[in-house]
């Protein structure tokens, strides 16, 4: 934790991105990854809408250099849809 002194607060995380991050340092870390795709559940199947490549790529590139990947992303919920939110089984 560090604190500002100078008055002035830089509102940016420092980060890196996969080009720069080392792949060897990817093997066995989990890596959580926003994966907007819009998932649509409908009638008890789900519609899915095919993402980009750049997105498909960069899941393969961290399932392949080893990391546990954790994908976030929502739903989106027609009118018509029933959502439950009791515990099944």
């Amino acid at each position: 934790v560090s604190f500002c002194t100078t008055g002035e607060l830089n509102p940016y995380l420092p980060f890196q991105t996969l080009k720069t991050f080392p792949r060897e340092k990817l093997f066995g870390k989990v890596v959580m990854v926003r994966f907007d795709s819009k998932l649509c559940p409908r009638d008890d199947q789900f519609d899915f809408e095919y993402p980009n490549k750049n997105a498909i790529n960069t899941l393969k590139y961290l399932c392949n250099a080893g990391a546990k990947v954790v994908i976030v992303s929502h739903w989106v919920i027609s009118k018509k849809s029933e959502v439950s939110t009791q515990i099944a089984g």
